[in-house]
């Protein structure tokens, strides 16, 4: 009998195919599972339209495993993007990521800061500010911290 691996439940699949289960692990990080693909298109279609040329900087706060982050690097010029998150293992694959997409020449800095990389940046200056599917996670204290430096 044979199966169609598209056909298989989605737990089977991604036993049977290692880049859907890494796929399945990073959604885990970011959430929601399914939807990575529409989620990254969506984020960086909505910044070109909002403006974002290759030459401006770029801040991506709560970047986590670079859902929206590969597509901005790939499209911005290099060394304009920077990621933040407060956790290192979605930085950690964000890193992964880049070297598996080839796009470690653009630069991009990540980085793993408890205060929204407010130590870390110091006085660097941004043209956009783009935080997708994190504010709502935040409790009031890192809210005050990521808008009132």
């Amino acid at each position: 009998m044979f199966f169609a691996l598209e056909n298989l439940p989605k737990k089977i699949a991604r036993r049977l195919k290692p880049s859907l289960r890494k796929k399945h692990h990073l959604e885990r990080l970011v959430g929601p599972i399914g939807f990575w693909d529409e989620l990254q298109e969506y984020q960086i279609n909505c910044m070109k339209k909002l403006g974002l040329k290759p030459d401006h900087h770029f801040l991506d706060i709560g970047c986590g495993p670079l859902q929206g982050g590969i597509a901005f690097i790939d499209y911005l010029n290099t060394g304009k993007y920077v990621g933040v998150d407060y956790r290192l293992e979605p930085i950690e694959a964000g890193y992964k990521q880049i070297l598996q997409k080839q796009l470690f020449h653009k630069n991009p800095v990540l980085i793993v800061s408890k205060n929204f990389g407010q130590d870390e940046l110091a006085e660097k200056k941004f043209d956009f500010v783009w935080a997708s599917q994190i504010l709502y996670h935040l409790e009031d204290d890192l809210l005050d911290t990521c808008f009132n430096p």
